[in-house]
């Protein structure tokens, strides 16, 4: 399969998602990216802790900043 066929199959099955399961593949695609580039610099050039945390914290960045939350920072300031 050629790299277009398969860009324009991931295109019309991208189309088809809601939007949150798309956000859930642009964050799964931001993983991969990740931990690909974990795996090219190689064993012990980065420290595992350091990586579980940012891949976390790409996967909840959009549960952590809502404008819902900000309504409860606000009831707590009160």
């Amino acid at each position: 399969m050629g790299t277009t066929v398969q860009l324009k199959e991931v295109e019309r099955k991208f189309a088809a998602l809601s939007d949150a399961a798309r956000q859930e593949v642009l964050d799964f695609i931001d993983f991969l990216g990740t931990r690909h580039s974990k795996v090219l610099e190689g064993p012990g050039s980065t420290d595992d802790v350091s990586f579980w945390h940012s891949v976390g914290e790409i996967a909840l960045e959009r549960i952590w900043d809502n404008p819902e939350d900000d309504i409860y920072a606000e009831l707590l300031d009160s």
